[in-house]
């Protein structure tokens, strides 16, 4: 069972409205609610895959119910941390012609209390797991550090970790070297003050990060080429060429794939290609994570690697 790690989940209200216009009064064509985050949409493509997984971390008042509701009516498993505070909702505006265009409320608040909970159920939790995917944000900077605690806690119980994250919790979580860092270019830069388009750059953090006792470095780049480096040898992962719909949700896929690749032991390339195969299936869909198998194994027969 692959465990996820979500700390800031969100109720995700997605509006058919065909052109926003601001200053005026929309009527939507179609409404309806998806459970979010970065993990539980790794859960739901992991599920979608034909691979079991659980979803875990904290949710409260009527948008966490109605989250742990959504994911039941999906059949995503899952057993999260009830909390006072209320889980965040947001609203995506689908059928514009335009980018993606979101609004998220503030997320929910954490109390000491309530991480010790959770420790305590991810501790259950682990013993169960064959891996374990960390992925979002955190709410609040109160406990920048909880990343890397998790990350300690799965290397003491022998359980890889994946994590995907920015800012402090990534900045804290990569110095606990999980098995797997994979974010994409301009997480890395923000968070490791770096420009963007310097390649030199990136691969020294990559090279840096490696050195610490990550096994598997990923850096995705949108449409362009990644970067990889496992063995002391970065390459460049070219993922397919789709028709772009909607990004939202295409790391959590990536995500999804290496976690799959590495609990069954997959050579490196086979997994990286389905894991960049499934960001590029999902790419191609509205809705987060609705990707296919099929589709995904189509796509990961287009993925080319070769050393950089």
């Amino acid at each position: 069972m692959i465990l996820t790690v979500t700390t800031n989940p969100l109720l995700d209200r997605m509006l058919d409205i065909p052109a926003p216009r601001w200053g005026h009064i929309h009527r939507a064509r179609h409404v309806y609610e998806l459970a979010g985050g970065k993990a539980v949409n790794a859960s739901r493509a992991i599920v979608r895959l034909g691979r079991q997984t659980l979803a875990t971390g904290f949710l409260g008042g009527y948008t966490g119910q109605r989250i742990l509701e959504l994911l039941a009516a999906e059949a995503v498993p899952a057993d999260f941390v009830t909390i006072a505070s209320t889980t965040r909702s947001g609203v995506t505006l689908k059928g514009t012609p335009y980018p993606l265009t979101a609004f998220y409320d503030p997320p929910h608040q954490l109390r000491l209390g309530d991480i010790g909970r959770f420790i305590d159920k991810f501790m259950t939790l682990l013993r169960k797991a064959r891996f374990c995917l960390i992925a979002g944000s955190m709410p609040g900077d109160e406990f920048p550090d909880f990343y890397r605690d998790l990350i300690q806690r799965c290397k003491n119980a022998g359980v890889p970790a994946l994590l995907d994250s920015y800012g402090p919790p990534l900045k804290f979580g990569a110095l606990a070297a999980p098995d797997v860092v994979k974010i994409n270019r301009h997480e890395a830069s923000d968070t490791f003050d770096f420009d963007a388009d310097d390649e030199s750059a990136l691969l020294d953090w990559m090279i840096a990060q490696h050195r610490l006792g990550t096994r598997l470095v990923i850096v995705t780049d949108g449409g362009n080429p990644g970067r990889a480096l496992w063995d002391g040898r970065i390459h460049a992962v070219h993922p397919p060429r789709v028709t772009p719909v909607n990004s939202l949700g295409c790391g959590d896929c990536v995500d999804a794939g290496v976690a799959i690749g590495l609990t069954e032991a997959w050579p490196m390339e086979r997994l990286l290609a389905f894991a960049f195969a499934a960001g590029s299936a999902n790419v191609e869909i509205w809705d987060p994570a609705m990707i296919d198998l099929p589709r995904v194994q189509e796509l990961a027969e287009t993925v080319t690697i070769e050393p950089v």
